[in-house]
């Protein structure tokens, strides 16, 4: 495996530092997935997110990205409004 003091770990999830590539190559390596899974599966940062999803849009016409962003759309409406309260305290 490799050698990361638990410190490390917790200065990555609180935000105060951030993994060197050599790291996240260990880190891939020991997981077995490649850097760009490693930093994309699961991330609930908002910038992280729109990467993703500009990155499934790329290659689809202008009509298929306009019907796939409508989806994500009513999707996210009804979300929404399964929970109100919630949409409330993120205005």
């Amino acid at each position: 495996m490799i050698d990361l003091e638990q410190e490390a770990i917790s200065r990555w999830e609180r935000g105060t530092r951030m993994p060197t590539l050599h790291r996240l190559q260990q880190l891939s390596d020991a997981l077995d997935c490649s850097v760009d899974q490693l930093l994309q599966r699961g991330s609930k940062r908002p910038d992280d997110q729109l990467a993703m999803i500009a990155d499934a849009l790329s290659g689809l016409d202008g009509d298929e990205r306009e019907l796939v962003v409508n989806f994500v759309q009513q999707l996210a409406d009804m979300l929404r409004a399964k929970h109100p309260a919630k949409s409330k305290r993120r205005k």
